[in-house]
């Protein structure tokens, strides 16, 4: 029974941040929401979950890009968002040392966001980039985002894309398609 943590993140961006590689004045990739489901590959079983808003510190008005983008808004970040400490203590605890699918590196904005809040990055889980087992389907991962890669397996799945609970539903669903035709190793 193997079991994988499939997770996603949110972070601030603006208008062109992407192309300028968040090089802009005051521009920091600040973690926003975190997404994560503890799966059992074999069955596609969400076993635990784990989605927290996150107050940014340097930006802590979210911009129209970002509230577009991901279709979160500002009071839920304002009401309900932890602080980047509380986020990733509560992450440290869920994923503990089980191996880790993000689509890309998401682990970077985790260790961006230690350098920004002074705090030591210490996880102990191994993190693993889902593109790399799904380009070795054959898959052409440039087509798809987390939120999207369902769709190259034929699982369309309802719900906004960019809201990391989502993106992180159709990975995991993506993930376990792969894994019966495919077995994802992760030992």
């Amino acid at each position: 029974m193997p079991i994988i943590i499939v997770w996603d993140t949110e972070y601030t961006t603006w208008d062109g941040a992407m192309e300028r590689r968040w090089s802009g004045e005051g521009e920091y990739r600040e973690l926003v929401q975190l997404a994560a489901q503890k799966i059992d590959l074999s069955s596609g079983e969400v076993l635990d979950v784990l989605d927290v808003f996150v107050r940014p510190v340097r930006n802590p008005e979210l911009s129209d890009c970002f509230k577009d983008l991901t279709a979160i808004t500002q009071e839920q970040v304002d009401e309900h968002g932890l602080s980047f400490a509380e986020a990733y203590s509560q992450f440290k605890k869920f994923a503990g040392d089980t191996p880790c699918f993000s689509y890309g590196m998401d682990c970077v904005i985790l260790q961006e966001g230690c350098v920004l809040n002074d705090m030591a990055y210490d996880l102990r889980c191994p993190f693993l980039d889902a593109t790399v087992f799904i380009k070795n389907a054959g898959i052409d991962v440039r087509q798809y985002t987390s939120g999207t890669v369902s769709k190259a397996f034929g699982i369309d799945l309802s719900g906004h894309v960019h809201n990391a609970m989502h993106d992180v539903n159709s990975l995991t669903q993506a993930l376990c398609a792969l894994h019966q035709t495919l077995p994802v190793k992760v030992t």
